[in-house]
Protein backbone atom coordinates (compact mmCIF):
# COMPACT_ATOMS: atom_id res chain seq x y z
CA UNK A 1 0.00 0.00 0.00
CA UNK A 2 1.25 3.56 -0.81
CA UNK A 3 1.76 5.99 1.77
CA UNK A 4 -1.08 8.90 2.10
CA UNK A 5 -0.06 11.99 2.38
CA UNK A 6 -2.14 14.53 3.81
CA UNK A 7 -1.30 17.94 3.90
CA UNK A 8 -3.25 20.47 6.00
CA UNK A 9 -1.74 24.05 5.63
CA UNK A 10 -3.56 27.03 7.26
CA UNK A 11 -1.64 30.49 6.31
CA UNK A 12 -2.41 34.01 8.12
CA UNK A 13 -4.86 32.73 11.17
CA UNK A 14 -4.63 36.43 12.45
CA UNK A 15 -5.77 37.78 16.17
CA UNK A 16 -5.35 40.78 17.86
CA UNK A 17 -5.40 41.92 21.48
CA UNK A 18 -7.67 45.28 20.94
CA UNK A 19 -6.94 46.66 24.04
CA UNK A 20 -10.06 49.80 24.31
CA UNK A 21 -8.99 53.01 26.16
CA UNK A 22 -10.81 54.20 29.19
CA UNK A 23 -11.33 57.53 29.53
CA UNK A 24 -12.16 59.24 33.56
CA UNK A 25 -14.45 62.55 32.79
CA UNK A 26 -13.93 63.38 36.56
CA UNK A 27 -10.01 64.14 36.90
CA UNK A 28 -9.84 64.30 32.59
CA UNK A 29 -7.32 61.70 32.05
CA UNK A 30 -6.99 58.61 29.43
CA UNK A 31 -5.70 55.25 30.39
CA UNK A 32 -4.05 53.92 26.96
CA UNK A 33 -2.55 50.13 27.06
CA UNK A 34 -0.59 51.03 23.54
CA UNK A 35 0.23 53.83 22.09
CA UNK A 36 2.32 54.34 18.87
CA UNK A 37 5.03 57.34 18.19
CA UNK A 38 6.48 57.10 15.60
CA UNK A 39 8.32 53.72 15.38
CA UNK A 40 8.21 53.28 18.88
CA UNK A 41 5.45 51.97 21.04
CA UNK A 42 4.86 52.36 24.73
CA UNK A 43 2.35 50.67 26.99
CA UNK A 44 0.37 52.08 29.85
CA UNK A 45 0.24 55.30 29.05
CA UNK A 46 -2.14 57.99 31.19
CA UNK A 47 -2.42 61.64 29.01
CA UNK A 48 -4.86 64.39 30.41
CA UNK A 49 -6.94 65.31 27.43
CA UNK A 50 -7.04 68.48 25.47
CA UNK A 51 -9.73 69.33 22.71
CA UNK A 52 -12.06 66.24 21.51
CA UNK A 53 -11.51 66.90 17.37
CA UNK A 54 -13.68 64.42 16.34
CA UNK A 55 -15.78 61.14 17.17
CA UNK A 56 -15.90 57.87 14.90
CA UNK A 57 -18.58 55.76 14.67
CA UNK A 58 -17.76 52.54 12.57
CA UNK A 59 -15.55 49.81 14.07
CA UNK A 60 -11.64 50.96 15.08
CA UNK A 61 -9.47 49.40 11.84
CA UNK A 62 -6.26 49.78 14.87
CA UNK A 63 -5.55 47.88 17.88
CA UNK A 64 -3.79 50.45 19.27
CA UNK A 65 -3.91 54.30 19.10
CA UNK A 66 -1.58 56.75 16.90
CA UNK A 67 0.05 60.01 18.04
CA UNK A 68 1.13 62.20 15.48
CA UNK A 69 3.34 64.86 17.22
CA UNK A 70 3.30 67.12 14.22
CA UNK A 71 -0.27 68.11 15.13
CA UNK A 72 -0.61 66.83 18.34
CA UNK A 73 -3.37 64.68 17.83
CA UNK A 74 -3.90 61.17 18.87
CA UNK A 75 -5.92 58.81 17.17
CA UNK A 76 -7.76 56.62 19.43
CA UNK A 77 -8.86 53.20 18.20
CA UNK A 78 -11.46 52.41 21.19
CA UNK A 79 -12.47 54.48 24.34
CA UNK A 80 -14.56 54.06 26.84
CA UNK A 81 -16.21 56.30 28.59
CA UNK A 82 -18.47 55.68 31.55
CA UNK A 83 -20.64 52.58 30.17
CA UNK A 84 -20.51 53.66 26.29
CA UNK A 85 -17.53 52.62 23.47
CA UNK A 86 -16.03 55.23 20.77
CA UNK A 87 -14.27 54.23 18.08
CA UNK A 88 -11.56 56.35 15.71
CA UNK A 89 -11.67 59.46 18.36
CA UNK A 90 -9.08 62.16 17.96
CA UNK A 91 -8.00 64.22 20.15
CA UNK A 92 -5.41 66.87 21.30
CA UNK A 93 -2.80 65.48 23.87
CA UNK A 94 -2.59 68.30 27.00
CA UNK A 95 0.40 66.67 28.66
CA UNK A 96 1.80 62.87 29.30
CA UNK A 97 1.33 61.65 32.91
CA UNK A 98 2.73 58.74 33.37
CA UNK A 99 3.86 55.87 30.82
CA UNK A 100 4.73 52.33 31.77
CA UNK A 101 7.80 51.29 29.30
CA UNK A 102 8.29 50.66 25.65
CA UNK A 103 7.07 47.88 23.79
CA UNK A 104 9.93 46.17 21.43
CA UNK A 105 7.75 46.60 17.75
CA UNK A 106 9.11 43.31 16.80
CA UNK A 107 7.02 41.26 19.61
CA UNK A 108 4.44 43.18 18.59
CA UNK A 109 4.48 42.21 14.95
CA UNK A 110 5.37 38.95 15.56
CA UNK A 111 2.55 37.82 18.33
CA UNK A 112 -0.10 39.41 16.19
CA UNK A 113 -0.57 36.75 13.45
CA UNK A 114 0.17 33.19 13.38
CA UNK A 115 1.25 30.99 10.37
CA UNK A 116 0.29 27.53 10.83
CA UNK A 117 1.76 24.63 8.98
CA UNK A 118 0.58 21.36 9.97
CA UNK A 119 1.84 18.06 8.23
CA UNK A 120 -0.01 14.60 8.65
CA UNK A 121 1.11 11.60 7.07
CA UNK A 122 -0.51 8.39 6.62
CA UNK A 123 0.91 4.84 5.82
Amino acid sequence: MKPLSISLICLGISFHAFATDSYDQVNNELTIPKVQVGTTLYKDVKIKVGVVLSLGNVKATEVFDVYDNTKNQLLIASVTVGSTTYNNVVVTVGHVLEVGGIIDAAAISNSSSVAVTTLLTIN
